[in-house]
């Protein structure tokens, strides 16, 4: 993310673009931490030879939580000015719909907890709490850490003991509404396995109509099971009650390829690999490239050289 130094100069020198002062001040934390491996989520998503590769990639879930906070932070306070004032907010960075599909994509890949995005809105509507963006000093570029491999088995749902519920399909849905007009959809993914089928459009969105019935009567019902925690293995259930709810509409592909993501975000869920993991314990059981057994070190081996796929914003 480059700097902004047409916004610097307006907010610093005209009262007229002050309210832009948040968005300058996150986007200079964006570029101070971008180098800070430890802001990095380090769990691959690719099994080979029984293992994933574990390196820096994309930003780690608290990163993506604290992120999200000061997105809602900076709304609210939008908000406030623009009414103070008697005038419309200038920007909104996460409206209704779009925070839904962050709260939704979120829980599908583990990185937040059910409903995440409606307990944080709570905190700082409700609650008072405030999640200012901090103000942190440059990590400079260094050399990407050498990747490391933790074992995880040949497929992700080789723990699951109900390896058919791992993915986006509610069993007891399933069993209350069977023969009924309201019963789910199920169709087959090339590979046999059973796959919920959703509504589908050209691309991903979320339904206008139901985002606005949620925010009317389902906000206490949600913060409620985020408050219960599920527990080891139920990361996904967010995503998967805004599937059900109807409030998702994805591609064609995709129905198939976000259960293949709810699986894998269930399996690492179980195993600890989610939300705020310790990194150090994955580190401390995860083995060197040399280490590895032999079939699992040819695989890696041709790939030990090629550059991490670093998303850096």
């Amino acid at each position: 993310m480059a700097e902004d130094k047409s916004l610097a100069n307006m907010v610093a020198y005209g009262d007229r673009y002050a309210y832009a002062a948040g968005l300058q001040k996150l986007n200079r934390f964006i570029r101070a931490t971008r180098y800070d491996w430890s802001r990095r989520h380090w769990i691959g998503r690719t099994i080979r030879g029984g293992y994933v590769r574990v390196m820096p990639d994309t930003y780690h879930p608290s990163m993506l939580r604290a992120l999200t906070r000061y997105m809602f932070q900076l709304d609210f306070d939008e908000q406030r000015r623009a009414a103070s004032v008697g005038e419309q907010p200038k920007f909104q960075l996460l409206p209704l719909d779009m925070m839904i599909a962050v709260d939704a994509m979120q829980s599908l890949n583990g990185v937040a907890k059910p409903f995440a995005a409606w307990a944080d809105l709570r905190d700082i509507q409700v609650r008072g709490i405030r999640y200012d963006v901090p103000d942190v000093p440059d990590i400079h570029q260094s050399a990407m850490p050498i990747a490391r491999y933790l074992h995880v088995g040949s497929e992700w749902d080789d723990s699951a003991p109900d390896a058919d519920w791992t993915g986006l399909r509610d069993p007891m849905r399933e069993a209350l509404t069977e023969g009924s007009a309201c019963q789910s959809s199920i169709i087959f993914a090339a590979d046999g396995r059973a796959v919920l089928d959703l509504q589908t459009a050209q691309q991903f969105d979320v339904d206008a109509e139901a985002a606005q019935l949620i925010a009317e009567f389902e906000v206490d019902r949600l913060l409620d099971m985020h408050d219960a925690d599920g527990g080891p293995g139920s990361v996904t259930a967010g995503y998967r009650w805004y599937a059900h709810y109807g409030c998702l509409t994805l591609s064609h592909a995709q129905k198939v390829e976000h259960d293949e993501i709810a699986r894998r975000t269930a399996f690492k869920d179980r195993l600890g690999l989610t939300l705020s993991y310790d990194l150090k314990d994955v580190l401390a059981r995860s083995v060197p490239l040399e280490d590895l057994p032999a079939a699992a070190r040819a695989v890696w081996g041709g790939l030990s050289s090629e550059p991490a796929q670093l998303l850096l914003c």
